[in-house]
């Protein structure tokens, strides 16, 4: 079964004994890819889908630093701002024909 970062992230949190550094590794790790994400949309000349990308990178860096701090009930309230990701989706990506997604311009 394939998870990404943030279904991890979410397993993870929500574990009845949470593992901190898996924590906040998944979190550091969406922080990443997140960043990317936004550098692409802004030399895309995507705005809003960049603002997307930057919202859920800070979020996802606040989450890895309050689980590296053992402050649980912090990591998972910073955690609730990542999952923007049906909205931006919904707005950004259309079906590329053969069963995956691609990105549709504005």
């Amino acid at each position: 079964l394939w998870t990404t970062p943030q279904t991890g992230l979410q397993a993870s949190i929500n574990s009845p004994t949470p593992d901190y550094a898996k924590i906040a590794a998944d979190a550091a790790k969406l922080q990443a890819l997140f960043t990317e994400a936004e550098g692409q949309f802004s030399k895309m000349k995507m705005t809003e889908a960049a603002g997307f990308a930057k919202t859920a990178a800070e979020a996802a860096g606040a989450t890895a630093k309050e689980a590296k701090g053992g402050k649980l009930a912090d990591a998972k309230a910073s955690a609730g701002a990542i999952g923007q990701c049906k909205a931006c989706h919904a707005k950004f990506r259309e079906s590329d024909g053969a069963g995956g997604f691609k990105l549709k311009m504005q």
